[in-house]
């Protein structure tokens, strides 16, 4: 077994925002290829086919991808519409086995990135300090504008999966087998979960006020 995508991009779908993903995605599929050598991100729109079964497709490729990006807001965690929940819940296991076999808490598989909102809607289980906030460049990268803040973005992408490939590629342990044995979160173990990060993200949001709205 062996990897087959350079990061998974989990993110909500939003019609009002497929110029954005488009484009969101090309910078974050540019940057990891640099550094893994792997051409292709997983993004599920481009990357199930018609016929193959859907969580199956999406457990497997979190697995064989070297990072998972989720691209966060304020309905990301979403009891309804929970498939988001499930892929960072099943990355959250993938970076746990990760970190134990490379006897290294720094090291980072999941790289949240905050499209809108601050870091007080992480859960407190990812590690803030690789998040990085994009509200500011939206616009931006919306409409392919290349400018010193898009800049700083793909800097602190390359600089991240960089750092992280490299302490990866320490250990000669079939990542990608070590994992394979994660189960699937039933139903009750994620609505449990969602409900268990919310009420976390709103006491941490009652202790830090947010410098913008929710419409900003």
């Amino acid at each position: 077994m062996s990897f087959e995508y350079s990061v998974f991009i989990s993110y909500r779908r939003n019609k009002g925002n497929r110029g954005f993903l488009k484009n969101f995605k090309e910078i974050v599929e540019t940057e990891a290829m640099d550094v893994t050598n792997l051409k292709n991100a997983f993004f599920d729109e481009d990357s199930i086919r018609w016929g193959v079964e859907f969580d199956d497709k999406i457990y497997d490729s979190i697995i064989k991808s070297h990072f998972f990006i989720p691209l966060f807001n304020y309905i990301y965690l979403h009891e309804d519409n929970d498939w988001c929940a499930r892929e960072l819940y099943y990355a959250i296991e993938v970076e746990k086995i990760i970190r134990k076999a490379l006897d290294n808490n720094d090291f980072c598989y999941i790289l949240p990135i905050i499209h809108k909102g601050s870091i007080n809607i992480l859960p407190n289980c990812i590690n803030n300090k690789n998040a990085k906030e994009i509200r500011r460049i939206i616009l931006s990268i919306k409409k392919n504008k290349d400018n010193n803040k898009t800049e700083d973005f793909r800097d602190f992408l390359e600089t991240n999966f960089s750092k992280n490939f490299d302490i990866k590629n320490q250990i000669e342990i079939d990542l990608v087998k070590l994992c394979s044995s994660i189960k699937k979160p039933t139903d009750e173990e994620i609505k449990k979960w969602i409900l268990e990060q919310k009420q976390i993200i709103r006491k941490k949001e009652s202790l830090t006020p947010p410098l913008y709205t929710k419409n900003e």
